[in-house]
């Protein structure tokens, strides 16, 4: 019935009718069309929505061709945002979260494993692996936990498991204890086999449902805060401040103005995003944070940090494509030293 073009076609067709006049020129590329070549023509080359990670778990070519070359392209080019320290950055969950807690950040109760400690530690053996995870886990009376593997979406590959009974407090049969070590073991043989380490965390009762621990997904567009979106059970959630029906509570408080003003204290804290030697604006940020656990107010944690999110652009009123479009001609003119006053005058 209605005409539909996907949201970075959106974004480039904007930038190319509000800024066209001033010289401003959009090559949209699509995967199968990346090459270094193409990049290095560009003053510019910004990743939306599709990234590395997509190009993991989505390229169906023979070797991952199309994957392989992102890469080459990220290593080699200098004009790509975000730059490929900050991608690794996000992308890897083990690297973020340690960062993090370095900072004395809150996120959920986490552990990590990378490769190299997979490696050197338990020997690339998933049962000492395994043994020493399920000790820690028991020690810090975690009882049911996840794991989920570096380079993962959503649910893939995600595991669940127990080291206690809750409605035992803590205690699990022998037999079911074994069982759970086998369950482990094997999702970790599998699964460090595939992606390059693995995160632990304490499973979270109700995380993502609206009525017992939600999960808000904060946007951001430079500095700048745009709107909130939460999901559930399929369903999509805004908060009655931006127009939507949840009443988002934090004990008393709005749970919203209280992680508005959280993940603008974290901002500042992210790394730089640095092109060819220059500090760069920042263009697109999602902080996912949770705020409770069993219903009951916790301190707000950071559950994920995403680059190029999906941006819920069917269930906002928010003019994503504008708001981006504007800061992508800005970020540009930042990396070449110009201005639109500039550009204007060399294109009357």
């Amino acid at each position: 019935k209605y005409a539909c073009i996907c949201a970075p076609t959106s974004l480039g067709l904007y930038i190319d009718l509000a800024y066209g006049s001033y010289g401003v020129e959009v090559d949209m590329i699509l995967p199968e069309d990346l090459t270094q070549q193409r990049c290095e023509e560009n003053d510019l080359n910004f990743f939306i929505i599709y990234d590395l990670l997509e190009a993991y778990h989505t390229d169906k070519t023979e070797g991952r061709q199309t994957y392989h070359e992102m890469r080459k392209l990220l290593e080699n080019c200098n004009n790509v945002y975000p730059s490929y320290d900050y991608q690794k950055f996000i992308n890897s969950k083990i690297t973020y979260y340690d960062y993090l807690k370095e900072r004395d950040i809150n996120i959920a109760p986490t552990l990590t494993m990378a490769p190299t400690r997979y490696a050197t530690e338990f020997e690339s053996n998933p049962e000492k692996a395994a043994d020493h995870f399920m000790a820690e886990m028991k020690k810090d009376n975690w009882m049911k936990f996840i794991v989920k593997p570096v380079y993962g979406q959503e649910s893939l590959a995600l595991h669940e498991g127990f080291v206690g009974w809750p409605e035992a407090n803590g205690w699990i049969p022998a037999p079911e204890l074994k069982k759970e070590r086998k369950k482990l073991v094997a999702y970790l043989a599998k699964t460090l086999d595939k992606f390059p380490g693995v995160v632990f965390q304490k499973f979270i009762e109700g995380f993502g449902d609206e009525r017992v621990s939600p999960e808000l997904r904060l946007y951001y567009v430079g500095q700048e805060y745009e709107y909130t979106m939460c999901t559930c059970d399929g369903s999509y959630l805004r908060p009655k401040e931006e127009g939507g029906r949840s009443n988002f509570k934090w004990g008393d408080k709005s749970a919203l103005q209280m992680l508005k003003d959280h993940t603008k204290s974290l901002m500042p804290q992210l790394p730089p995003i640095v092109i060819q030697g220059k500090e760069m604006p920042r263009l697109l940020t999602r902080f996912d944070m949770g705020y409770l656990d069993a219903s009951k107010p916790v301190p707000p944690f950071v559950n994920e940090i995403e680059f190029v999110p999906s941006l819920y652009i069917e269930e906002t009123d928010r003019l994503s494509d504008k708001l981006l479009g504007d800061q992508m001609v800005k970020i540009t003119c930042h990396l070449m030293e110009t201005s639109l006053d500039v550009l204007a005058a060399n294109n009357p």
